[in-house]
């Protein structure tokens, strides 16, 4: 792409000219292009919309997209949108105590397991498994991808221990519904 297509201005009769309906990420990528003009980190903001447009192009995890967003709006000292809808981290626990929260569940799943290795000494063989409601189908999956996954674990070959530790998922709606409380 040269300098001049990214420079330049959407040409008359264009969508984003017609008053089609924008889109969070083309919202930022409008005001990255105006941005460029005035920003000294032109080049890394470039390189950051390549990026951007082969993940939106790639169909590629929304949150790796909003991620890029947000480090792009960050570069051009831009405020970056609101997420567009409901988000869901992943609560690591023992006993309703919290221990952290992460954006997917196996790095929970992962926190737990560790704090779990902590309890045994070294040479001790510790299994892990995450037992969720019975109704699970073949492959293991959950049905349901808000349940609750408990840790159990097999130490040295004995039987299986029920340790307290769960990974929650919770969504985080990104605005107020009226009806949702009904």
């Amino acid at each position: 792409m040269s300098q001049d297509q990214r420079t330049t201005a959407p040409e008359k009769g264009t969508p984003a000219d017609a008053g089609a309906e924008l889109t969070p990420v083309t919202t930022v990528l409008a005001a990255l292009a105006r941005a460029l003009r005035e920003q000294p980190t032109g080049r890394q903001i470039l390189d950051g919309l390549d990026e951007l447009g082969e993940l939106s192009v790639c169909d590629e995890d929304p949150r790796e997209i909003a991620a890029t967003v947000a480090a792009l709006c960050y570069l051009a000292r831009i405020p970056a949108p609101a997420p567009a809808g409901p988000f869901r981290y992943y609560r690591a626990d023992h006993e309703g105590i919290v221990a952290d929260r992460y954006t997917t569940a196996a790095e929970a799943q992962r926190h737990c397991e560790a704090l779990i290795s902590r309890e045994h000494p070294p040479a001790a063989s510790v299994i892990f498994l995450w037992l969720t409601d019975e109704d699970q189908d073949p492959t293991g999956e959950p049905d349901d991808p808000m349940a609750v996954a408990e840790l159990v674990v097999m130490v040295n070959g004995g039987p299986e221990v029920h340790t307290g530790y769960t990974v929650t998922p919770v969504e985080v709606a990104a605005a107020y519904d009226p009806d949702a409380d009904e």
